[in-house]
């Protein structure tokens, strides 16, 4: 199949441009699945929030008429703290005929019920709850409410808000919030582009395990000078520091040469 033009489309993983319309197409949602050739992740795009995806109907028919029957996107969940970046974003395989977590006036309720929505994809339910946990403070919800303004679930896609939510979830120590924190700073997504700080939230990540901030942190290394890197390994510990609600330690001075 010839791949379609480029459309105005970010990565919301790496947030390179270069994607291009995947030929794995949901039958269920309104949906459109993108491919990026950087990172080469796929990731969803609601049809309402892009002008061309009208345009496109057609070539999406016949792309779906290519794909074997039940051709849905299988979304692998890793293991561990928490879900990877990779794959948050997207709707977990868990039963559409469960019940929703009944919600209360509590910020630990009302996230669960906004997690289920979210997993399931319909993120009209899942928006108001995780924006009412998030308001209280809760750190997971913060994250997902971050996610929704990145891609514009359920609202306008606003990078700034995004990274508000992110840098505060992240300043919870939730670790996937470190994680995109980082790759937020390195590709000036909601914040100016900055690559020390960038390396301190991948090298925060990475410090408790998070592989992709690991291999992250080691790419933006790469092209790094020395004295870039020496300036945020001073700034990780000094975040490190503030994480853990301690004073940063002082930076010993060079004790100076012994008189000849």
């Amino acid at each position: 199949m010839a791949e379609t033009e480029k459309p105005p489309v970010r990565c919301p993983i790496c947030g390179s441009r270069h994607v291009r319309l995947s030929g794995r197409q949901s039958q269920r949602r309104p949906v459109e699945i993108y491919r990026c050739t950087k990172c080469n992740r796929h990731f969803e795009e609601a049809v309402a929030n892009r002008g061309k995806h009208f345009a496109l109907g057609g070539i999406v028919i016949g792309v779906l008429a290519a794909v074997a029957i039940g051709g849905i996107v299988a979304i692998s969940m890793k293991g561990g703290e928490s879900e990877s970046i990779a794959s948050a974003d997207l709707p977990s395989a868990i039963d559409p005929n469960s019940p929703a977590p009944e919600a209360s006036n509590d910020k630990v309720s009302q996230y669960q019920r906004g997690l289920h929505f979210w997993r399931l994809g319909n993120y009209q339910e899942a928006f108001p709850w995780l924006k009412s946990s998030a308001a209280m403070g809760h750190r997971e919800a913060r994250y997902y409410l971050g996610l929704a303004y990145l891609y514009g679930r359920a609202t306008i896609q606003n990078y700034r808000l995004a990274f508000e939510e992110m840098e505060a979830s992240a300043r919870q120590n939730y670790l996937d919030a470190q994680h995109q924190l980082g790759l937020m700073y390195r590709d000036d997504i909601g914040v100016a582009k900055n690559r020390e700080q960038a390396y301190v939230w991948l090298n925060i990540a990475a410090s408790r395990g998070h592989e992709a901030a690991t291999q992250d942190r080691d790419k933006l290394a790469a092209g790094m000078s020395t004295d870039e890197i020496a300036r945020a390994q001073e700034g990780t510990m000094k975040e490190l520091a503030n994480l853990r609600g301690v004073a940063a330690p002082k930076i010993a001075e060079i004790p100076a040469a012994p008189a000849q």
